[in-house]
């Protein structure tokens, strides 16, 4: 008999839960009630999921779950609207979605994919017919230069998409080579450092003195390295910290990365997620894909490592840890 958990809202918020439900999802449910059912997907498909909830028909979909420990869980939820104490109020029966029924997610990945390829393509569109229609070389200037910005854009997107492709299909083959970290690492940060001074940024490398060469796959080691560089950059402040230590640990090389930036704890569980970005209000919308950290996971897997990130005091930390293969 499979266990089917039972979630209870009004389209806002949860009123009730059964114990299925709150163990699948690991949140008591003191928790639960009185929280967003979105809380529970994952940030990529909660616009659909969203309109579900407050439609008052009948509905049978399959989504992605997020737990309380951030692991993402394919599900399947049926929902009827029914009328309670003089108010509607949204039944959803949820229960693990069968392998087979992945192929529902497709529509919601391919939506998000065409925006992500359409919205640049949008704005460099605008940015020629205003470079075109500008009355100064300056104004002229001001919108080439937001011109190659979203091509940037773009091609990051492009690429970030198609190595994530390579890697989850397996058709990527690894090259390994024995890698002196000492000499390749400041190689690696060197095109950074022009970007990080105008930015008003500090970057600082650390090297234990008795680092090994490592053995990996030298195009996925930089790829996941120059992805959180950049990613620091983007999300810390001028006049902030970015720190790249490395060091031996466990029989590999463990790799972090901070930023004097700290991201919220509610926000954690999604990091990783394809097309997520995270927004402030100090930096509402920084531009990326919403790949890179998605990528790098990937990456980090095909070389059999492991990425964790934590944040706190002020500081956000992604550590890496791969092993000399």
């Amino acid at each position: 008999m499979v266990d089917l958990g039972i979630l209870i809202h009004d389209g806002n918020r949860i009123i009730d839960s059964n114990a299925t439900f709150c163990e699948k999802s690991g949140y008591p449910l003191s928790e639960l009630l009185d929280s967003s059912p979105l809380d529970l997907v994952a940030p990529e498909f909660q616009e659909t999921v969203r309109q579900k909830c407050h439609s008052t028909e009948d509905s049978s979909y399959v989504t992605m779950g997020v737990t309380k420990d951030g692991s993402s869980v394919l599900v399947e939820v049926a929902a009827k609207t029914v009328n309670y104490q003089g108010g509607m109020i949204r039944i959803a029966v949820i229960s693990e979605a069968a392998e087979a029924e992945s192929q529902q997610l497709d529509e919601d990945c391919v939506r998000n994919l065409v925006h992500g390829l359409r919205a640049p393509l949008n704005n460099l569109q605008m940015a020629l017919q205003m470079m075109r229609l500008a009355p100064s070389l300056e104004l002229q200037q001001r919108y080439y230069e937001l011109a190659v910005s979203e091509c940037d854009r773009e091609v990051e997107f492009i690429n970030n998409f198609l190595d994530l492709v390579k890697i989850q299909s397996g058709s990527y083959e690894l090259t390994l080579e024995l890698i002196d970290l000492n000499s390749w690492l400041p190689e690696l940060l060197q095109p950074f450092e022009l970007r990080i001074r105008s930015l008003g940024q500090r970057l600082t490398l650390q090297i234990a003195p008795d680092l090994s060469p490592l053995f990996t796959d030298p195009f996925l080691l930089r790829r996941i390295l120059e992805e959180l560089v950049v990613n620091a950059c983007k999300y810390t402040n001028s006049g902030g910290e970015i720190q790249l230590q490395i060091q031996s640990e466990n029989g590999g090389v463990e790799l972090i990365v901070r930023n004097s930036k700290q991201i919220p704890p509610d926000r954690l569980p999604y990091i990783f997620n394809r097309f997520y970005r995270y927004r402030s209000e100090e930096s509402p919308d920084l531009g990326g894909s919403g790949l890179g950290l998605s990528v790098v996971r990937e990456m980090v897997s095909a070389l059999e490592g492991q990425i964790s990130v934590t944040s706190q005091d002020g500081w956000t930390s992604f550590t890496v840890w791969l092993p000399n293969r």
